[in-house]
């Protein structure tokens, strides 16, 4: 039996290629970069090779469409620009960012160290636009289909990776709210409370149509304090197949131990 799940692995492992990529996405102020630094630091000491990437990349001169929009340039309501043409702002900043950024930063760490990243982490991806775009439609449909189409511009068109997993914090827009009553200035997006409620409503469906994985960032009863973030990471770890922890092993042609042993060891079993 043990063979048998062996050469599986080893099959598999021939078409994994790394990086795992993982999407963390949830509402203005549910705590995205926080649990995207728990989970790089929980790979990272668990042995892996980890590179964490926050979109939209606003240090950058290809997010300027996409600051403008924000500042209220186009207007000041986040149903100013059509959605279509606004994840065009978004994806413009992530295919510059991807292709002229990204992947060199990825070519230099394999020839740099012979060996390429196990893992990238993404706080806020394609998915962020297909979230906050479809969510200005009036019904889920619309929704939907405004979601189809950036994932044809960012994957087909602009040839993004997909991601692995998808994980979504949930939270209500009025813990959001909450959560951003300290920053200086809101955005068009944060600051209409109506539309981040639309947001939450249509991240019910994008969770059900794509099968994205919700995690609770919250306790259910009063004054729903926040879970530990390093919890939040552990959650998302254990829902890591299994299989990709295997394959990474093989990969890195590590014979120290069987592969049982292996698996066992890196899930906490």
């Amino acid at each position: 039996m043990w063979k048998k799940v062996k050469r599986f692995l080893s099959l598999w492992g021939k078409k994994f290629k790394k990086p795992y990529i993982i999407v963390i996405e949830g509402l203005d102020g549910a705590g995205k970069e926080t649990s995207t630094n728990a989970l790089h630091d929980l790979l990272t000491n668990e042995g892996y090779k980890v590179k964490k990437i926050s979109f939209p990349m606003y240090d950058r001169w290809h997010s300027f469409l996409v600051r403008w929009f924000l500042k209220g340039k186009f207007g000041n309501s986040p149903y100013s620009v059509s959605p279509r043409i606004a994840s065009l702002f978004y994806s413009i900043d992530r295919f510059f960012g991807y292709h002229f950024s990204i992947v060199q930063d990825l070519k230099t760490e394999e020839e740099q160290t012979g060996e390429p990243y196990d893992f990238i982490i993404f706080d806020r991806y394609t998915t962020a636009s297909m979230l906050y775009q479809g969510a200005k439609e009036d019904n889920r449909y619309h929704g939907i289909s405004v979601a189809k189409f950036i994932e044809f511009v960012e994957y087909t068109l602009f040839r993004l990776p997909r991601p692995n997993k998808i994980f979504v914090l949930s939270s209500t827009a009025e813990q959001s709210k909450e959560a951003m009553k300290n920053r200086a200035k809101l955005d068009v997006n944060e600051a209409d409370l109506a539309y981040q409620q639309n947001v939450r409503k249509f991240l019910n469906v994008l969770i059900d149509y794509y099968r994205w994985f919700p995690i609770a960032t919250r306790h259910e009863d009063p004054p729903y304090e926040w879970y530990d973030p390093k919890d939040i990471a552990q959650t998302m770890y254990d829902h890591i197949e299994f299989y990709v922890f295997a394959s990474i092993k093989l990969l890195k042609k590590d014979t120290k131990m069987g592969i049982i042993d292996s698996i066992t060891i890196q899930k906490g079993e």
